[in-house]
């Protein structure tokens, strides 16, 4: 889970699903023939475009009417 709470330990999702390990970013990266780095990178950058640059953003998908919230803690919704 370090990849989004800093504890340094790269595969631990503290009993959290929600939280993201190196071995779901590792599977992301080969599924679209990226290295891990490269998907970081485009994951911050999409972030960044997004508006979600802060602790707490709000994404919303393009044609929907209902936004992703990205703050700590926050609920996660899908779909337009």
């Amino acid at each position: 889970m370090c990849m989004n709470c800093g504890c340094m330990k790269p595969d631990d999702e503290h009993g959290n699903s929600a939280n993201i390990t190196y071995d779901e970013l590792r599977q992301a990266a080969q599924a679209n023939g990226m290295s891990v780095e490269e998907t970081i990178d485009t994951m911050a950058r999409t972030a960044q475009q997004a508006g979600g640059s802060g602790q707490s953003g709000q994404y919303r998908s393009p044609g929907s009417q209902s936004g992703t919230d990205l703050g700590q803690g926050g609920s996660q919704q899908f779909g337009s």
